[in-house]
């Protein structure tokens, strides 16, 4: 556990979920879920928020880790708090993102043909993980963030671009 440190995690789900695994099928990733774990000084506790299934969600982290396997988890080399809570106020609550999510084989079809394809279903109003951490980025001015598309991220290209610049944490 780690006090008063805000992380972004990357992991799979313990139990056989089709998403979890078409991800990653699809993306060839060790990982098929980003999240974040923050201290809460009122709970006295880690919580994680996390874009899942049944939408864009606050849960404890002992829970979290009942169903999930925490595969690695990145300390940002600045603070993500700032962009963090912006992202939590506008969109906890948020519904999942199930049309945006499909639309990713498109950018990845995309990718396996060398093309820079867009997501054709994106939508703001919805949540889907990597979309959810990419600006989380973007809002606390991440180092090179900006050149993140949040509609065509996935786990993956995350914590590729993550592990270049963080130190990892687990």
């Amino acid at each position: 556990m780690i006090d008063s440190q805000t992380f972004i995690g990357f992991s799979t789900s313990k139990k056989f979920s089709l998403i979890s695994w078409l991800i990653q099928k699809f993306t060839k990733s060790i990982v098929s879920h980003v999240f974040f774990v923050y201290w809460d000084n009122d709970w006295q506790d880690n919580f994680v928020i996390e874009a899942r299934e049944n939408g864009f969600r606050l849960i404890s982290l002992s829970n979290f880790e009942k169903e999930n396997n925490i595969i690695v988890s990145i300390i940002p080399e600045s603070s993500i708090e700032i962009g963090l809570r912006a992202v939590a106020i506008e969109l906890l609550g948020s519904s999942y993102d199930y049309v945006g999510f499909f639309g990713e084989v498109v950018v990845l079809l995309g990718r396996w043909f060398k093309r820079k394809w867009n997501n054709p279903f994106r939508s703001s109003k919805t949540m889907f993980c990597s979309k959810v951490a990419t600006l989380v980025l973007k809002k606390s001015n991440y180092k090179d963030a900006e050149t993140l598309n949040q509609y065509n991220m996935t786990p993956q290209d995350l914590l590729e671009f993550l592990t270049k610049r963080g130190k990892n944490g687990k």
